[in-house]
């Protein structure tokens, strides 16, 4: 029994332990792929990887970066987190039903479900992911 107790007594003392090195070191880089993590570089990196990929007809990793840019402007202005590790998935679901749920839907479609982007369809992505933008302001 008692080297259960000690057992169980170290177990958390391990996890304690990580968790509080994880949030230490999570604090000195941020993921600069993270849509609501990163900084105004970061964004500005989105938003580059997303010209060169529509550039080279690339619309399906296009519209991903996009989004990641919309997710990046959407945390600069408080709406929503902005921590490392936040996932797109985290960012799917904190702005769907308040402001954009075709805008989810679509990306989605094309990230998850490997559905088809063309580059018309990528240009009302990037119109309806500004309008976004617009009506947050």
């Amino acid at each position: 029994m008692e080297h259960t107790v000690a057992a169980v007594a170290v177990a958390v003392l391990v996890l304690l332990a990580g968790f509080v090195l994880l949030r230490v070191f999570s604090e000195r880089g941020v993921d600069r792929m993270a849509p609501g993590g990163g900084s105004p570089d970061a964004r500005d990196d989105h938003r580059r990887r997303a010209d060169a990929f529509a550039r080279a007809g690339n619309y399906r990793e296009a519209v991903r970066f996009t989004y990641l840019h919309l997710l990046a402007r959407l945390a600069e202005r408080g709406l929503i987190p902005k921590r490392p590790g936040f996932t797109d998935a985290e960012g799917l679901e904190t702005v769907r039903d308040a402001v954009m749920p075709d805008l989810v839907a679509r990306f989605r479609h094309v990230r998850y479900a490997g559905g088809d982007c063309r580059e018309d369809e990528y240009a009302v992505f990037c119109r309806d992911a500004a309008a976004v933008l617009d009506k947050l302001r």
